[in-house]
């Protein structure tokens, strides 16, 4: 039996392929559950144009993603946290370098700095922006104390 997966189905396939499936497991399990539809002319021409519409999603992601890129290359981003000589009060998070970025007009999502563990200290650290498609950016960032 001939099926096109309405979601993700582990050991089946992902969401929108079309998938030869045992008519037990499809008619018991895929169609009862709304995982899937029976592969009718219709339900393919759907998936099709589902498929081709999240692939041109994709390359404007990926494109979107290498223009923040060649923003972030060799910036240097200054950010005042309060201190006490080296150490700083609290630590700097992904959370606030996210919000220091959309203050120089780089939006972010969660998730896409690479960083070890919170800084914690004054100085200057590089660190990484790296996207799913594979794009990446290095920058540097500056902690200094606030006056």
């Amino acid at each position: 039996m001939k099926v096109v997966l309405l979601e993700d189905v582990k050991g089946v396939g992902q969401k929108g392929e079309i998938k030869e499936v045992k008519d037990g497991y499809g008619m018991n399990f895929l169609i009862p559950q709304k995982k899937a539809v029976p592969a009718t002319a219709e339900a393919v021409r759907n998936a099709e144009a589902e498929a081709k519409k999240r692939q041109e999603e994709k390359e404007s992601q990926l494109q979107k993603n290498k223009e923040l890129a060649q923003k972030l290359k060799g910036m240097t981003l200054t950010i005042e946290a309060k201190a006490n000589k080296e150490k700083l009060f609290g630590a700097l998070t992904e959370k606030e370098i996210k919000e220091a970025l959309k203050n120089e007009g780089i939006s972010i999502d969660s998730g896409k700095i690479v960083m070890e563990k919170p800084l914690k200290t004054l100085g200057d650290f590089n660190l990484r922006v790296q996207w799913p498609s594979g794009v990446e950016a290095d920058f540097e960032i500056k902690v200094v104390e606030a006056k």
